[in-house]
């Protein structure tokens, strides 16, 4: 899930591509959904607390591939 910029849909397009508890319920039981943090209004707060959201998950482990980047970047002789 990505999120929508403000201005690029009126609010009944917004609402159509959010994720709901509804939109949940379509879902297989082992999906799993990600979102790039900051999650706006792209993910409905009652879906928020499905086990199937790994929203800070993503977030948790892209810190790693940050620090390499990083690392690499500034320092290219480490690879």
């Amino acid at each position: 899930m990505a999120g929508i910029p403000h201005g690029a849909l009126d609010e009944a397009g917004r609402t159509r591509l959010r994720v709901t508890p509804g939109t949940l319920e379509a879902l297989h039981p082992r999906a799993a959904v990600l979102c790039p943090l900051p999650v706006i209004d792209e993910i409905d707060t009652a879906a928020r607390t499905d086990s199937r959201m790994r929203i800070f998950q993503q977030s948790d482990e892209g810190l790693y591939v940050r620090m390499a980047i990083l690392e690499w970047v500034l320092d290219p002789s480490l690879f």
